[in-house]
């Protein structure tokens, strides 16, 4: 990105992590599924069968992260700030 945009902006990367905190991985699913569209879209394209996989599937995954206060995942982001020279 650097090669792309440096000649134009003054870049800044900056690293966090965020929790994404629910009660099971039942409540992850209904999160992703009514608000990230990606899931959404996704889940709406398959048929019953294969949409019933998905979230099995999905929500399996999710309580691999489960702790005594629920589901607890970290996940890691990449904030972009670039200012105009």
């Amino acid at each position: 990105m650097k090669q792309l945009l440096s000649s134009a902006f003054d870049l800044r990367f900056e690293k966090g992590t965020t929790v994404l905190r629910e009660r099971s991985g039942e409540e992850v699913w209904e999160l992703f599924l009514t608000g990230y569209g990606p899931t959404k879209a996704l889940a709406a394209s398959l048929d019953p069968q294969k949409r019933e996989m998905l979230k099995r599937d999905f929500v399996a995954f999710h309580e691999g992260f489960r702790n005594e206060l629920g589901v607890a995942m970290s996940r890691d982001y990449l904030v972009t700030v670039g200012i105009r020279k």
